[in-house]
């Protein structure tokens, strides 16, 4: 830390004697500056991200699906799902008997393709996915569900 602090003085030093002390105060200041606002911008996108992991769009609340596609993303995808090409997440019931409309299904789809969860999913597993949103009438409920579909399924190799 120290050693820091000794060559951050010694540049400052030197700028000083290079282009004087209000020019040398001056770039100092707005390399602060855009340190700040380099870090400012950097939390601004995790807040929003955290927030968006948080809403609810269209009655799904992507919170849910987010940690599902985050222990999915751990946990890897096992063989038998490889095999058949999707991953189906089960999500809570609709409160409404009254199914979604095209734009709903691409907005639900949309916003969790763009889930941390789905980022984590696809670097963890080098695939192509595809989101698909189902919803089904059962018994005077609406159940429903999404389908990650595995585009390129690869060949599992053993290791013996």
């Amino acid at each position: 830390m120290l050693l820091q602090e000794e060559k951050k003085m010694k540049k400052f030093m030197l700028q000083i004697k290079e282009s004087g002390l209000k020019e040398a105060i001056l770039q100092s200041v707005n390399h602060k500056v855009a340190e700040i606002k380099e870090t400012k911008d950097t939390y601004r996108s995790a807040i929003g991200q955290t927030v968006q992991t948080y809403k609810t769009v269209d009655g799904v609340f992507l919170g849910e699906v987010n940690r599902k596609l985050n222990i999915i993303a751990k946990k890897g995808i096992h063989t038998k799902q490889l095999h058949k090409g999707w991953v189906t997440i089960v999500l809570s019931r609709k409160k409404t008997n009254v199914l979604a409309t095209v734009d709903e299904i691409s907005r639900i789809e949309e916003m969790i393709d763009r889930l941390e969860g789905m980022e984590n999913l696809r670097l963890s597993e080098f695939y192509s996915f595809q989101v698909k949103y189902f919803e089904k009438k059962w018994l005077n409920n609406v159940i429903r569900w999404v389908e990650i579909h595995i585009s390129t399924p690869r060949e599992v190799i053993s290791c013996d």
